[in-house]
């Protein structure tokens, strides 16, 4: 087990980004794809011949355009650049603590954001200095927020059972 938090070098609203699948051949391949991950646990391209025979449309509706909003994601990835700590995000805002801490003459705001989803998501508590966040913006419980981040992590020390 371990105690993940990290330190902010910036953080601001992420930008509504839409992504459009409308090809009909991509439009089959992300649903087929979907389903038989749902079913299977997973999917790799191995698999794209198997799903693809597998998934039939159900409705209409099923071959619509699909709309993915990139701004509302859960998403660590590894900085190109810098230490192999660093990272970028977005995610969504689940709880806001101003000034949880102050070290040094500078307020720090703890921002938990949930960086993954999965089947427990993950939620790192983001710490940000006050001055780094610009003009009056604030985030807010809800608030899809991106920025790049120090990842700190520790392992906490192994229960013993009692004998």
């Amino acid at each position: 087990r371990f105690v993940l938090s990290a330190l902010a070098y910036d953080m601001g609203p992420a930008q509504s980004l839409d992504h459009v699948i409308d090809d009909a051949d991509e439009i089959r391949r992300f649903h087929a794809r979907n389903a038989w991950s749902e079913v299977h646990g997973g999917w790799t391209m191995e698999d794209e011949a198997a799903s693809l025979a597998a998934w039939q449309p159900q409705s209409p509706e099923d071959l619509e355009p699909i709309h993915i909003n990139l701004g509302q994601m859960a998403v660590l990835l590894p900085s190109s650049t810098g230490p192999a700590d660093d990272a970028q995000f977005v995610g969504e805002v689940v709880q806001v603590t101003p000034r949880a801490v102050r070290v040094l003459d500078v307020d720090f705001w703890r921002v938990d954001t949930v960086v993954i989803r999965a089947e427990e998501d993950v939620v790192i508590p983001i710490y940000v200095a006050e001055h780094l966040f610009e003009n009056d913006w604030r985030p807010e419980v809800g608030q899809y927020v991106t920025g790049s981040l120090w990842l700190q992590a520790y392992a906490l020390g192994l229960e013993k059972s009692p004998t």
